[in-house]
């Protein structure tokens, strides 16, 4: 080592990602977020709920003189689902943080118990959970997943893989496809594809389906490109104005933020021919655990997920809870859904970083969305 490596001064001011953090957006964006609008404390490991459905059928007229017709009582369904458990310790040996340099703080500074790391991991560990909240219910509504066991631990699969268990959420797949041939020409072709005709006849089988509005699309950038260049798009909407207010611009979703503190934000347009639906461009990804870090996209290009506006009427997530001593003299809590706190360890002295997640998406309605196949890619 020269004398100018052993003295020679260097400047740390910051910490950075070499991967900007996720903002799981379909979580924030539906409201299943920890402390979300559409999430719901059943407690438990189990939960359901009773169908009652509403019905379209009329009354029985009848002539003067006559009793009643019989009608039948509507008939009750019920729903059962297990949540979703997910639990993992980030031990923490006391020599890696005591009296050490905070992260991203320069040469000489010191933070003698480490809360700068601990900050950052915590972050870490939280992100970690979310996105594995982001993957079901981006799974969900491509039809399900599959539940494997790996060794002593449990990973969510694709619903086309192999695991032990599968939960389908009874999503119909009529209403998925080309859902009936509502969607048998390519989007990608400009001059031949009937976007606004495939939308309308989309919320004309959505009325008689669920009676649920679709207002909300999620496509690919590749996707939505094709749709920004469609000829009858432009038709309707105007060649110079096709798109209204400002464009492609950011949709700002309040509630949720990534590991740098940004609010969540999502590209998206309204189409002036067709201003009823909000599109949104979503090219997220996950990487899957023990499958040599597959970086798995959360929606298929070619494909587009359409869905009714955010609502608890037809979509929430469950919370269960189990019970929890956080601290060997502490009391027994119980936990309802995402919880994190922290254990000290005796000799060695250091630390556990616990977090813990009971839950699962609850589609009250699962022919209320559906995911089209608009073009082969």
């Amino acid at each position: 080592m020269t004398l100018d490596e052993l003295f020679h001064h260097i400047t740390i001011n910051r910490v950075i990602s070499r991967l900007q953090g996720p903002s799981h957006k379909l979580t924030s964006f539906y409201g299943l977020n920890p402390g979300g609008p559409n999430t719901d404390d059943v407690g438990g490991d189990k939960f359901g709920w009773d169908i009652f459905d509403r019905t379209r059928n009329i009354a029985t007229g009848r002539f003067r003189m006559t009793g009643p017709a019989t009608a039948k009582p509507q008939s009750v369904g019920v729903v059962n689902a297990t949540c979703y458990r997910m639990f993992e310790q980030t031990p923490i040996d006391g020599e890696r943080i005591f009296r050490k340099r905070g992260i991203g703080q320069p040469l000489g500074s010191l933070d003698v118990q480490g809360e700068r790391y601990l900050t950052k991991q915590i972050g870490h560990i939280g992100e970690r959970f979310m996105n594995a909240r982001e993957l079901m219910i981006a799974w969900m509504f491509r039809g399900g997943f599959k539940l494997t066991q790996v060794g002593d631990g449990i990973i969510p699969t694709a619903l086309t893989g192999t695991g032990e268990v599968t939960i389908d959420f009874q999503h119909p797949a009529s209403n998925r496809g080309n859902v009936g041939g509502i969607f048998s020409g390519d989007w990608d072709t400009p001059a031949t594809a009937t976007i606004i005709e495939d939308l309308l006849l989309l919320n004309e089988h959505s009325m008689q389906n669920s009676r649920y509005p679709q207002e909300c699309a999620w496509v690919r950038a590749k996707t939505a490109a094709h749709i920004l260049r469609n000829d009858e798009v432009k038709g309707i909407g105007g060649t110079a104005n096709m798109v209204t207010g400002d464009g492609v611009q950011k949709l700002n979703f309040t509630g949720d933020t990534n590991l740098e503190g940004n609010l969540s934000n999502i590209m998206g347009f309204t189409l002036r021919g067709f201003p009823a639906m909000k599109w949104m461009i979503y090219d997220d990804t996950v990487v899957l655990p023990y499958s040599s870090q597959t970086v798995e996209p959360l929606l298929k290009e070619g494909q587009v997920l359409f869905t009714p506006s955010p609502s608890s009427g037809w979509l929430e997530w469950k919370n269960g809870s189990e019970l929890v001593k956080k601290e060997v003299n502490g009391p027994i809590t119980e936990e309802f859904g995402f919880a994190m706190w922290q254990e000290t360890q005796r000799n060695p002295v250091g630390l556990s970083l616990y977090a813990l997640d009971n839950g699962l998406p609850a589609p009250y309605v699962p022919q209320a969305w559906y995911l089209a196949d608009v073009y082969t890619p």
